[in-house]
């Protein structure tokens, strides 16, 4: 994830980084897992001066991380989903919003 974060940053947008490895690290993941940190006060993420309020670090061994990364994108475009995530202190809310099907 750090060598990721040197060639180019996995800031979104909106206040949510997607911090993931590199290509060539794909043997050495042994199951898909995903990470999220809530920072309801935000930290500056890359030297850009953008602050980030939920980071979802993926570790992916397949494709099985592509419908979170789709149910996040929905997410991320909705600002009062987002603003929920970013300010819940439910952790189902966010497992909600990252395990929901996409629509079409």
């Amino acid at each position: 994830m750090l060598k990721r974060e040197t060639t180019m940053s996995t800031y979104l947008g909106s206040g949510v980084a997607i911090p993931h490895g590199v290509y060539e690290n794909k043997e050495h993941i042994l199951q898909t897992g995903i990470s999220v940190l809530q920072l309801p006060q935000g930290v500056e993420w890359d030297e850009g001066g953008e602050s980030v309020y939920l980071v979802i670090g993926i570790a992916a061994s397949s494709d099985e991380h592509v419908g979170v990364l789709a149910s996040l994108a929905e997410a991320v475009e909705d600002e009062n989903i987002l603003s929920e995530m970013i300010h819940t202190t439910d952790p189902e809310v966010i497992l909600k919003y990252l395990s929901r099907e996409p629509e079409a």
